[in-house]
């Protein structure tokens, strides 16, 4: 453990509790990773063990990379429930507070990572991991956060029902109508967040093909375009971005009335404002638009 001298304690107490092949996964993460991530990782492969072990009937030390190996994805969805149930690795006796499904299933991700590297080095033949589907939501979980398609409806109407007490306001809300339309579109029916539409170039519309070229968390992905957005998108990228430029040459696909890429809490402010004018009875935020999309993403 000499070369582990400058790690903390709480580090090495949660690595040493782990077996060997487990500590080899730890001491990679060590040149990829900050100590607080390295902690987070140890804390759930901790998680992980505990309750392997509660379910063979053996100790931590003494699961070897046989049984890992011998997993399967029904297994790890097992797991997720186990935390799901509000199971901690950290303080056994603590008071369980059952956290939301996919929460859950984010919470793996550190075990996702420690099977992908068993795969690589060779110590497992078959990644339980990689046929882990999304966890299936209830429309029970969303209840309170979904928005509706009619009040989706009054917000657009308030967009193009541009109320300003002042001219030069009246003016600027009117030269980005379209481009509002197309930002609520896209958070409503293809579930993007604010920074993923802040960073969108024009480059990542195919118009002909009806997709989008996203990133999300460091992985390209191709996502198919209802009629109804891709429509919306062409009327903004053919009769309103070329004019917020001002001749300006930008990558962005969104524009701002500086000529600039708009930034993420830009969009938060203008639905707001649109949220206050299409008189709802509750705020609308970006979560509220696009928790509809992601419902019906786990339930396809």
């Amino acid at each position: 453990m000499g070369e582990f001298k400058d790690i903390s304690k709480p580090i090495q107490r949660l690595r040493n509790r782990l077996p060997k092949h487990a500590q080899i996964f730890i001491d990679n993460t060590l040149f990829n990773h900050t100590p607080k991530t390295v902690y987070d990782y140890c804390k759930s492969l901790c998680l992980f063990y505990d309750y392997l072990s509660s379910i063979t009937g053996k100790d931590v030390k003494d699961l070897d990379i046989s049984i890992i190996d011998s997993l399967t994805t029904k297994d790890i969805r097992n797991f997720q429930d186990y935390i799901s149930a509000g199971h901690n690795s950290i303080d056994k006796n603590r008071y369980k507070v059952p956290v939301g499904k996919e929460a859950a299933s984010n919470k793996t991700s550190p075990v996702r990572q420690y099977f992908s590297f068993l795969k690589k080095a060779g110590l497992i033949d078959e990644d339980p991991t990689i046929n882990l589907l999304p966890y299936k939501s209830s429309k029970k979980e969303f209840e309170g956060i979904l928005i509706k398609e009619d009040e989706v409806q009054k917000l657009i109407k308030a967009i193009t029902e541009v109320k300003s007490t002042s001219y030069h306001s009246k003016l600027a809300a009117m030269m980005t109508v379209k481009r509002d339309i197309a930002i609520v579109l896209l958070l409503y029916n293809l579930g993007l967040n604010r920074r993923e539409l802040s960073e969108l170039n024009i480059s990542d519309v195919d118009l002909d093909n009806k997709t989008l070229r996203v990133i999300k968390k460091g992985t390209e992905s191709l996502i198919p375009m209802d009629e109804k957005t891709a429509s919306a998108l062409k009327d903004y990228i053919e009769n309103e971005r070329d004019v917020l430029l001002r001749g300006k040459k930008e990558t962005a696909l969104l524009i701002s009335l500086k000529s600039n890429r708009v930034n993420p809490e830009t969009i938060s402010i203008m639905l707001r404002k649109y949220g206050r004018n299409s008189e709802l009875d509750e705020p609308v935020s970006i979560k509220k638009l696009n928790t509809e999309k992601k419902y019906i993403f786990y339930e396809e």
